[in-house]
């Protein structure tokens, strides 16, 4: 049984999802339990909404301070009126670490847009190890190279965010065993023929454990009408592209 809590959680999402894809939703929301939520769009009619998420919160930290680098580095440079590239090489480990502290973030940052700086008014290129950026003071950052370019890109490699696809599959799969058990709620409730969507949680405020784009370029199996997925942290909700599983 959903809590009380919990329920007003997942009617956030879903009041989000509104909102983003939008869709043009006559009255509110209705709690109907399994599928989770009754909608009426003037689009589709009536259709059901179910919630689940699909997010790991030690990646989505890493997430976030993969975002908040780029951000910052690239507002330092346009404050000294400066364009270069960066590439920067981290572990997601190491951010998911640097993201609940923004002081030391933040001096960090500020140590590579001062090396960006140099090297774009010199017109050189700079490189730094992992050696010469610990004892410059960056400690979670394993590479930097620093170039002027006509344009700032801020680049950050990390191969290790685990496999978005699959988690969000398993999240899909998860769902679809009840999905039968939905459709017969809904038939003895007398809403036979209803849609039913699946409305995939993938990320919160603080980062998202899913990227965004990787999950648009991928295709899911799921015998649901619908399938979205919610990115809080990118503020959009997408129709992911499926492929019947049965």
């Amino acid at each position: 049984m959903t809590t009380e809590a919990q329920r007003k959680r997942e009617l956030s999402h879903v009041m989000q999802m509104i909102e983003l894809l939008p869709l043009d939703v006559i009255g509110e929301p209705q709690f109907f339990e399994r599928p989770d939520f009754l909608l009426a769009t003037r689009e589709d009619g009536l259709v059901a909404v179910e919630h689940t998420e699909s997010r790991d919160e030690y990646m989505a930290r890493g997430q976030g301070a993969y975002v908040l680098l780029k951000r910052l580095i690239s507002e330092g440079l346009a404050r000294d009126g400066v364009t270069a590239g960066v590439a920067l090489s981290a572990s997601g480990e190491a951010l998911a670490v640097l993201q609940p502290q923004p002081a030391v973030l933040r001096r960090e940052v500020d140590v590579l847009v001062s090396r960006a700086v140099i090297a774009a008014r010199a017109g050189e290129r700079v490189t730094m190890n992992e050696k010469e950026l610990r004892a410059a003071g960056v400690m979670h950052v394993r590479s930097a190279a620093f170039h002027a370019d006509a344009k700032t890109y801020v680049g950050i490699s990390s191969t290790e965010w685990g496999r978005p696809a699959s988690r969000l599959q398993q999240a899909i799969d998860d769902k679809g065993k009840l999905l039968p058990a939905y459709r017969e709620a809904l038939v003895a409730a007398g809403h036979d023929g209803v849609p039913v969507w699946l409305l995939v949680v993938g990320s919160s405020g603080r980062g998202g454990s899913i990227d965004l784009e990787d999950a648009e370029d991928s295709t899911y199996c799921s015998d649901f009408d619908r399938t979205l997925l919610l990115d809080q942290f990118a503020d959009a909700c997408v129709d992911l592209a499926v492929e019947r599983a049965t």
